[in-house]
Order: C-alpha cells, then sequence, then structure tokens
C-alpha cells in the first residue's frame, strides 16, 4: 500500500493531463491557422475594414463636433501650430530689437564722445 501512496505524486493527475491536452490542442489550432493564408488574407481584410471603419467614424465625429460648434482636435492642433509660429516670430522680433538696442547704444556712446 505505500508503494501505491508513492507512485501517486510522480503520476500526474487527469486535471494536468487534462490541461496538457488543452494546451497541446490549443497550440495545434493556433499554429493551423496562423499557417493558412486564407487566415491571413481573412485577418488582413478584417483589420483594413477596421482601418476604414475608424476613419470615417472620426470624420464623422469631427463633422458632428463643428456643427455643435465644438472644436476639434484637428482645430486644436492647428492653433498650436498657430501659436508656435507666433512664438518664434515674437523670439525673432526680441532678437533684433536686443540688436538695434545695442546699435543705438553704440551710436549715443559715439555722439556723447565727440
Amino acid at each position: 500500500m505505500e508503494g501505491a501512496l508513492n507512485a501517486m505524486p510522480n503520476e500526474q493527475s487527469p486535471m494536468k493531463k487534462l490541461g496538457k491536452m488543452k494546451d497541446e490542442v490549443l497550440e495545434d489550432i493556433a499554429h493551423e491557422f496562423l499557417t493558412n493564408p486564407r487566415f491571413g488574407n481573412a485577418l488582413g481584410a478584417a483589420m483594413r475594414r477596421a482601418a476604414g471603419t475608424k476613419q470615417r467614424l472620426n470624420r464623422d465625429v469631427a463633422i458632428i463636433m463643428g456643427l455643435a460648434g465644438v472644436p476639434s482636435k484637428t482645430d486644436f492642433d492647428r492653433l498650436a501650430d498657430r501659436a508656435m509660429g507666433l512664438n518664434k516670430n515674437v523670439h525673432r522680433l526680441e532678437k533684433r530689437i536686443d540688436e538695434l538696442v545695442l546699435r543705438v547704444e553704440k551710436l549715443a556712446e559715439l555722439m556723447s564722445g565727440k
């Protein structure tokens, strides 16, 4: 009897055997799907349709938001780009003003020294 009890831990339980079989079956199914060109084509077509649907949905939401007077992400992006452009222009103007101030100061020094 002791021999039978000691042998049990070495054997796999029916649940472990079933789990291992399930994993093997799932691996086989996944392999069959992934190596089947028809499945790849169908998956690709589904992905293209999903991307097209998302684009149409985004366009439709933007139209509805525009009709409701709510700014869209594109509106915010344009505004942010415009603000960046204005910021660069202000920076250039500040540099130019600083250069002009230096020239005026030098000119004032030359005139006061005479």
